[in-house]
């Protein structure tokens, strides 16, 4: 009637592999190959900029001059700040001591 011979798992996988091995080499065999990295239109920007970073002549970074300037304006308002703060403390300090001194 029906052939039952069975074929053992391992004989299944290596089918199973050979069949997506194959279908891979087909699959990588339609593309097209890609150019060396140096042919990218990009690449010259990546070289003029590592350039620039590496410069001899240039003796800050590019974002020095921007990072000094918001540091300058937190220090300076967080000094302002203080400055008020305390201001504010002693006129507190003063205005309870004359309630203190018009109770007595």
């Amino acid at each position: 009637m029906t052939d039952t011979s069975h074929t053992s798992p391992d004989d299944i996988l290596a089918k199973i592999r050979a069949k997506r091995s194959e279908h891979e080499h087909r699959k990588s065999a339609a593309l097209t190959p890609l150019p060396p990295q140096r042919e990218y239109e990009g690449q010259g920007l990546s070289d003029r900029l590592w350039e620039d970073c590496h410069d001899e002549e240039r003796w800050l970074p590019e974002g020095f001059w921007f990072a000094f300037l918001v540091l300058a304006i937190l220090a300076t308002g967080g000094a302002l700040a203080i400055w008020l703060g305390l201001d504010l403390l002693a006129a507190a300090i003063r205005s309870l001591a004359m309630l203190i001194e018009g109770m007595l």
